[in-house]
């Protein structure tokens, strides 16, 4: 069955985080990717610094696309050596 809701894909992905942090942190590249709504991207977000232990440094509140969030996800990609 295909997680399709945004509220499904935030849960799935902050729980893939928490099992996986390297698979995790990837499934949350690609679902911030999206643009999803602000509370499931924030949702990520947060889980995702939890388990970096840091605060990644997106702003949910600009388009994945923005410097700021290229910069973010670079830090991610670089910490868990992903390719993107």
């Amino acid at each position: 069955r295909q997680v399709t809701t945004p509220e499904a894909r935030s849960a799935a992905v902050c729980r893939a985080l928490e099992l996986d942090p390297e698979a995790g942190a990837l499934l949350a590249l690609e679902f911030l990717g999206t643009d999803p709504p602000l509370f499931f991207g924030q949702s990520v977000v947060e889980k995702l610094g939890d388990v970096m232990g840091e605060a990644p440094g997106f702003d949910v509140s600009q388009p994945f696309a923005a410097a700021v969030n290229q910069e973010a996800a670079a830090k991610v990609a670089k910490r868990y050596q992903l390719k993107r």
